[in-house]
């Protein structure tokens, strides 16, 4: 507790972390954190989180749930590249900026957002792994899950898929 800040760095290439648990204290995950944690498997974000810099999260194929607070404002660069394991992410729109491949390698999952298309300090490359977006969905208080969607006009980008990869529209 009283943690602000984990610094660039601070647990790149650990092979022992399995779990991160931040506090509700934590405001910026720094440039390359958790870098290359291979045997991580939960990740659990605490409200308070507002920044996640690049390459954060980097390649952690054993990670199933990723929940996103909603106190949580930019994302960098290659932040979540290859968690493969991930099946759904949600990213409200009170998220102001995205970096370029930031879901890169996420390969089995749909994400899903409140806003009604891409904001404008989102990298239009964040989603660069062609993944399925849903716009207009109503998020859960703790940004969770989906409550519902109203599908409107290109309210599904990526959703037409050859041999379970999506492809771009």
């Amino acid at each position: 507790d009283g943690v602000e800040e984990i610094g660039d760095s601070s647990f790149a290439y650990c092979q022992t972390l399995t779990s991160i648990n931040t506090p509700s204290s934590l405001k910026v995950i720094g440039d390359r954190a958790f870098y290359n944690c291979p045997n991580i498997e939960n990740i659990s974000l605490a409200e308070g989180v507002e920044k996640i810099g690049h390459y954060a999260f980097y390649d952690m194929k054993k990670v199933k749930t990723l929940i996103l607070p909603s106190s949580l404002k930019e994302i960098g660069n290659y932040a979540f590249k290859g968690l493969s394991g991930v099946n759904s992410i949600i990213v409200k729109s009170s998220v102001e900026q995205i970096g370029s491949h930031a879901f890169y390698g996420c390969l089995n999952a749909t994400i899903y957002s409140d806003a009604s298309g891409i904001m404008p300090d989102w990298n239009t490359k964040y989603n660069s792994s062609y993944r399925p977006i849903v716009w207009n969905c109503v998020i859960s208080e703790d940004g969770a899950y989906v409550v519902s969607v109203e599908i409107k006009e290109n309210g599904i980008l990526n959703g037409t898929a050859v041999n379970g990869i999506a492809s771009p529209e």
